[in-house]
């Protein structure tokens, strides 16, 4: 990993290797048809130079994982140039090598995370990965769409972000439901998301996830704020009947907490986090069986009260897929606008 990365790309990792990466390493071994293999090799492209030093070009994590059709897929977040001097020929150099290292592992596909369409702030997480940069504070980069093309990618998926106030969604949701009562939501802790996860996995809305079948895409994140999360059932039904009928999950935005204390582990210094006085707050996964304004409205109003209990002043919503018509537009009405895109492009191999 590049020495001075962080200084012109801060990013956090969120991923549940908590012991190692603080020391400098990332430890996983993924099987696959019989053999284990290294799930996670960031990639560094450098330049020899004539004397023999070596000038770092371009930089991007990587990692393997399993689609939900059991394929093996090599995934990149979004190339990084730390030197721009020679473009097309590193560009050319680090796709080349990622996809010999994709066919070496078995990896049936290779995939990159492309941001665009950024409108500062855009909340923690910024990415479909574990490794989600600050896109504020880093120059953005435009990737060149019809180059990518070239090389035999195309976009699978284009994920919207979106953004408003929390009072003023506050007042679009009360304005358009009052205070209906078809749902009754509460607070999910911490044990209970990986049940409440399990069973609602399979619901038709939901947040856009690169796997349900590969465990390490459910293990994100440690919590310190004690109700970031909430869960509906339908009123009026005895306990023991109640099914799930969906749930928010959110985070606060930690790239506020590392612009005044640098580490791309900000879960270190659990204090000083508990203590940040954030200002905005993101819905990262979210899940509805069914089409339901007020099952969604129930949802962001207990997420919305919880964010404002802990200062936090604005509200985001990610992974929302462009197909997902119901959701977009719901929030629109709401007020919400699009601050960042992700486009997810898929090659063959």
């Amino acid at each position: 990993m590049p020495s001075d990365l962080f200084v012109k790309a801060p990013f956090i990792y969120s991923g549940p290797d908590f012991i190692s990466f603080p020391l400098g390493m990332i430890s996983d071994l993924i099987n696959y048809r019989g053999k284990s293999i290294q799930r996670f090799c960031p990639l560094t492209i450098s330049r020899l130079l004539s004397n023999g030093a070596l000038v770092d070009q371009v930089f991007c994590f990587a990692f393997l994982y399993l689609k939900d059709n059991g394929n093996l897929t090599l995934f990149l977040t979004q190339p990084y140039w730390l030197d721009k001097s020679d473009l097309q020929e590193s560009s050319d150099f680090f796709f080349a090598k990622a996809e010999e290292l994709a066919r070496s592992a078995g990896s049936e596909s290779l995939e990159v995370e492309i941001h665009s369409q950024i409108v500062p702030p855009v909340s923690f997480p910024s990415s479909l990965s574990d490794f989600s940069y600050d896109l504020d504070s880093m120059k953005p980069q435009e990737v060149d769409s019809r180059s990518l093309e070239e090389r035999g990618f195309q976009e699978e998926k284009a994920l919207f972000c979106y953004d408003q106030t929390i009072d003023e969604v506050q007042d679009k949701i009360e304005e358009k439901h009052g205070s209906k009562g078809a749902f009754t939501t509460g607070d999910m802790t911490q044990n209970e998301f990986s049940t409440i996860d399990a069973q609602t996995c399979q619901f038709p809305l939901r947040e856009h996830c690169l796997s349900l079948k590969d465990p390490i895409m459910t293990q994100r994140m440690v919590n310190f704020f004690g109700d970031t999360g909430s869960v509906a059932h339908k009123s009026g039904t005895m306990f023991s009947r109640r099914s799930i009928e969906g749930f928010l999950h959110w985070s606060p935005n930690l790239f506020e907490a590392i612009r005044e204390n640098p580490s791309p582990f900000p879960f270190l210094f659990y204090d000083y986090l508990v203590s940040h006085r954030f200002k905005c707050g993101k819905v990262f996964r979210w899940r509805m069986r069914q089409e339901n304004p007020e099952l969604l409205s129930s949802l962001l109003s207990h997420s919305l009260h919880s964010m404002k209990q802990c200062g936090l002043e604005r509200c985001q919503i990610s992974s929302v897929d462009n197909r997902q018509t119901f959701v977009k537009s719901m929030l629109e009405s709401y007020g919400f606008h699009i601050v960042h895109v992700t486009r997810l492009l898929r090659k063959e191999l």
